[in-house]
């Protein structure tokens, strides 16, 4: 009975925030390869004591990628504690 009201929000519009997040995400894709491509050249990284020359592309490829890693990595810690605090109240 007290989740009536929850069953009722899952009968609106399903899927309608999952087209615009699809979207969303195909832009971001886009201007993300646009970007890439448009950095081609050559260039020196110099990250603690390790120095090497790569190309911009493999660079930024390389932290995007991290940063999503990071993100997913992230967002599970942050859900697995909210999980474990609902159980914990219960």
């Amino acid at each position: 009975m007290a989740r009536g009201g929850d069953e009722a929000l899952d009968t609106q519009q399903p899927g309608g925030g999952d087209r615009f997040k699809l979207i969303g995400g195909g832009v971001a894709l886009g201007v993300l390869a646009l970007f890439l491509l448009q950095n081609l050249q050559e260039v020196s990284i110099h990250f603690l004591w390790f120095e090497w020359s790569t190309r911009m592309i493999w660079a930024l490829l390389a932290s995007a990628v991290i940063g999503a890693l990071a993100m997913v990595l992230f967002t599970t810690i942050r859900a697995r504690r909210r999980i474990a605090r609902r159980r914990a109240g219960l």
